[in-house]
């Protein structure tokens, strides 16, 4: 028995047996997907549940799931009673279908880079609940100047994502595709 060619043929039927799966967590779970193109430029698979948008999306940028671990995600929804200073209520319907969206494209759970560079970061906290507190994420963002963020009427916050990465909403956090809205100093 070719002991070379065996190993090639189990390398493409497990390929071809994963890529469905691989697809279906790009998936949300009420059936909607990022288009191909969008998916394949981007560093995470971006927020497209149209439930997980309208329940959280309508107070804050919908955060792509993959920035935060699962567990991240059960303690952000375990504590909405206080949730950043805020209490947020959402039915048992929206609840359960955040949770589904959330937990299944957490980091860890889908085919980009970002969120395992991310999760590397972290070390022992495995349960940040906060994106900007994570090392990686501090570490990318070490150079810009407060006046460029907290200081910026046009910011105000770290977790503005969206303010800045001109392409946040497709899941692409590209330093190319930044543009800080009415800063004029250096980044230097």
């Amino acid at each position: 028995m070719n002991w070379k060619r065996t190993a090639q043929w189990v390398c493409v039927a497990s390929i071809i047996l994963t890529a469905p799966a691989i697809a279906d967590r790009e998936r949300s779970p009420d059936g909607e997907r990022a288009s191909p193109a969008v998916q394949n430029a981007a560093d995470v698979v971006p927020a497209a549940s149209s439930s997980y948008r309208k329940a959280c999306g309508v107070c804050h940028f919908a955060y792509p799931a993959g920035l935060l671990p699962p567990q991240s995600w059960e303690r952000i929804l375990t504590g909405l009673d206080d949730h950043f200073g805020e209490s947020v209520e959402l039915s048992r319907s929206e609840l359960d279908s955040a949770r589904r969206y959330l937990l299944n494209n957490a980091a860890g759970r889908g085919p980009h880079q970002l969120p395992y560079q991310l999760l590397r970061s972290l070390g022992d906290d495995v349960e940040p609940l906060r994106i900007t507190g994570i090392p990686y994420f501090i570490e990318k963002h070490d150079g810009i100047p407060g006046a460029a963020v907290r200081d910026n009427p046009q910011v105000r916050s770290w977790s503005h994502c969206d303010a800045c990465h001109t392409r946040a909403d497709e899941g692409r956090f590209s330093e190319d595709e930044v543009q800080i809205p009415g800063f004029t100093g250096s980044l230097d």
